[in-house]
């Protein structure tokens, strides 16, 4: 991980350490030694400061290449339509697979609000796509009653 991407997604975000260890269930101490180098998150500490600061775990390696903290933002508005969803690393397989699939979504005329309500799922695991199909039929269900 890169120690000064942290901080600098830390700031943009406006959050001080203590913050950040709430949202990530760590200590704030933890937090500064990941900020000065000292330490490096495991793999699912490293997901969960990215979840936490709405970033992609490629801006915290420092994978970056130049680009600016808003290029790997998790959640950019508006996400319209599925060529968002196919480009989103970090979308859910299952979802991506249904962005894949012009001749499915189609059919189905899905929104773009729809699209974002898909993408906005936090699934304790990760759904197929007949999942998403499935949630897609649920919400439509749900709104119309």
């Amino acid at each position: 991980m890169n120690a000064a991407c942290l901080r600098a997604a830390r700031k943009q975000r406006g959050l001080t350490q203590v913050q950040l260890a709430d949202k990530v269930g760590v200590t704030q101490s933890l937090i500064g030694q990941y900020e000065r180098g000292l330490k490096r998150p495991a793999i699912d500490k490293l997901q969960a400061l990215a979840a936490a600061l709405g970033i992609t775990v490629p801006w915290l390696l420092g994978e970056q290449g130049g680009a600016t903290i808003d290029r790997y933002s998790r959640h950019k508005e508006p996400l319209d339509g599925p060529a968002a969803i196919i480009d989103d690393v970090e979308a859910s397989p299952g979802l991506r697979e249904l962005a894949a699939r012009p001749e499915l979504h189609d059919s189905l005329r899905i929104t773009n609000a729809e699209w974002r309500a898909l993408h906005s799922l936090d699934p304790p695991g990760d759904l197929s796509m007949d999942g998403y199909l499935s949630v897609l039929l649920a919400i439509r269900a749900a709104v119309r009653t």
